[in-house]
This record gives C-alpha cells, structure tokens and sequence, in this order.
C-alpha cells in the first residue's frame, strides 16, 4: 500500500460546525477529503503518489492501466447529490471519455458509477484546480452500495500508464464521507467551511 508523504487528517468538531448559521453554511464550500493511500498503481509511473492528496496538477496519464485508492477507515457514502470527485489536471483536452470510476466494498465486486457523472460540487482543498471543465462529480446512488471503500480510476486507453497518455489523473475527492472516531464512524458528509477571505 502506497501512502502520501504529504497526509495531513483533518480534526473537526462536530459540535462547533453544527453551530453555523444556516446563511453561512448555504454560501460555504463542502469540506472535502482527499485520499491518502493507493493499493494499486502502475508499474510505469515513476511517482504514483502524485495522484494522491488534493488536486495540484501533478498527474499521470492512465492509458489503459487502472488505480485502486483505498479508503483505510474512512468511507464515501451515498447521501442526496453527488458523493465524489474526479480531477483530471486542468489544461489540454477534456478526457473523462477515456475513464471509468468503479467502487467496492470488497475489491471482488465493482460497480461502475460513470452514468452518474455530472458537473463537479466544488470542495475546500481543491482551490489549486482552476478549470470547471476538468472535473467531474459521481453519484453512489443506483450502485446498491450506501457507502464504499475502494475506489478505481480505470484508463480507458491505450498502452501503458505515463505523461499524457490517456485520461491525465491528477486526484480523487470525497464529497459525502464518514470518518474514524474513538470506536465509531462519526458522519461528516455535507459538513461546509467558510471560504477564505483574501
């Protein structure tokens, strides 16, 4: 399992976030959680980490290769709207026709989610990903999963993972999620964070 050197876990208080206004909440960004482990990656890629950890356009092309992000304790999970991410780096041509995003629970079953791909929800972390047009949202709903622990990226191209070829990965990120407590899952989806003022 590959990990990010670069992980950071966000430590929240529930009690605190469930204290703001409704006004505020509605004109905030969803907070988002980035991956931070890889079970599988390809064998042509120099540095496979850089697919983990929030969008920096730091990318590889899949070509026909897949990435597997495990979610460790941490769960996407199915709530009303769209549940994750998929950033592809934000220049050249649009490529989300050269993927296909699949989840499990068990890394024996995996269901596509690409028929709900529609406009991306925006989250806090991925302000370094400046192009609209470059990412994309994906809904749990109709998978018959409530919540999912793997996630693969698959290249829908040709030949072998590297540079540009194919579908460029640049990260993945979780919209609707649950996060390790003290013995327990505590849901965090749909929690928002006021946007920086600059």
């Amino acid at each position: 399992m590959l990990r990010s050197p670069h992980s950071a876990r966000l430590a929240l208080s529930l009690a605190g976030l469930a204290s703001l206004p409704a006004a505020v909440a509605a004109a905030a960004d969803k907070i988002g959680y980035f991956p931070e482990f890889l079970l599988t990656a390809p064998e042509t890629v120099n540095d496979p980490l850089v697919v983990l950890g929030p969008p920096d356009d730091r990318y590889f092309g899949l070509g026909e290769d897949i990435v597997i992000y495990t979610l460790g304790a941490w769960r996407v999970v199915d709530l009303p709207g769209p549940d994750l991410n998929v950033y592809e780096a934000d220049f050249g041509v649009v490529e989300f026709n050269l993927m296909d995003i699949l989840v499990s629970n068990d890394r024996r079953e995996w269901v596509s989610l690409k028929p709900t791909m529609a406009s991306a929800v925006k989250l806090v972390g991925d302000e370094r990903h400046n192009s609209a047009t470059h990412r994309r949202s994906f809904d749990l709903a109709g998978s018959g999963l409530s919540e999912a622990r793997f996630i693969m990226i698959r290249g829908l191209g040709t030949g072998p993972a590297s540079g540009t070829n194919g579908f460029d990965l640049d990260a993945v990120g979780l919209i609707n999620w649950t996060v390790p407590g003290p013995g327990t899952l505590v849901a965090i989806a749909g929690l928002v964070a006021l946007r920086r003022r600059r």
